[in-house]
């Protein structure tokens, strides 16, 4: 990588506005993606309970303690939709999108 002199070198703003534009992407990739993991968590441990409840055998204990994971299973996914929905709210009615945030350039 190359050190630009921002008084003397022409190309020092389109490589700052590059940066900027890498960096935003780079903070909604990994929003994004812990939305994914999220989900994805959420299906393996529904389906994971889903078999416990099954395997349980009638056993009250097995199938209390399979119905609990179910069910905090399914409140975890509910809190990943609704701060996906905040964060939805905000940027429509308050125009900062924080699922696509857009940092600021110091040079134009």
């Amino acid at each position: 990588m190359a050190i630009f002199n921002p008084i003397t070198d022409s190309k020092t703003p389109d490589v700052i506005a590059n940066a900027t534009t890498r960096a935003s992407s780079f903070i909604s990739g990994i929003i994004n993606f812990f939305f994914i993991l999220g989900a994805i968590y959420f299906i393996f441990y529904a389906i994971f309970s889903g078999m416990a409840i099954i395997s349980s055998g009638g056993d009250e204990k097995k199938l209390a303690a399979a119905k609990t994971q179910l069910t905090n299973s399914l409140v975890g996914f509910v809190i990943i939709l609704s701060v996906y929905a905040i964060l939805g709210f905000i940027a429509k009615f308050f125009d900062i999108n924080l699922l696509n945030p857009v940092l600021p350039q110091l040079i134009k």
